[in-house]
């Protein structure tokens, strides 16, 4: 989201394995590049929606928790928090 005060960042997604593909050495198979797509979109929705307001702990916990949702290997879905 480009403009005076936000500054645009891209992120190339092509090298990462593509949805199905076997992940060697762990077993199990890739989810692909979309749950990662979906982390960068929430967390920028996430911090847009502060509208320049300082970071609060209610944000913190939220990405963390977006990260928690995105973090799958394998399919096997291995997150926590304290």
């Amino acid at each position: 989201h480009g403009g005076k005060d936000h500054a645009t960042v891209e992120f190339d997604y092509s090298r990462i394995r593509k949805k199905g593909e076997p992940i060697r050495g762990f077993g199990g198979t890739a989810s692909g590049p979309q749950p990662l797509m979906e982390l960068h979109d929430s967390v920028r929705d996430c911090l847009n929606s502060l509208n320049g307001k300082a970071l609060t702990i209610t944000a913190i916990v939220d990405i963390m928790n977006m990260i928690g949702k995105c973090v799958i290997a394998g399919n096997v879905r291995r997150t926590a928090e304290i």
